[in-house]
């Protein structure tokens, strides 16, 4: 997965959070600095796929 945030972008995957139900998307100390993101900041960014998981059948 292809994730962008201003001017950066980056790849790395998203993980689920049994918790709330909803998927976490990590932002790297590097792009969160480059682009002036701090904790509480409401950020927009974009996600592409760019490999789809293949089913595991057992």
């Amino acid at each position: 997965m292809t994730r962008g945030l201003g001017v950066s972008t980056w790849s790395t995957s998203v993980f689920p959070d049994k918790q709330s139900g909803c998927y976490v998307l990590p932002i790297k100390a590097a792009v969160r600095k480059k682009n002036d993101v701090v904790p509480g900041d409401v950020v927009e960014v974009t996600v592409e796929v760019v490999q789809a998981l293949q089913s595991m059948s057992a």
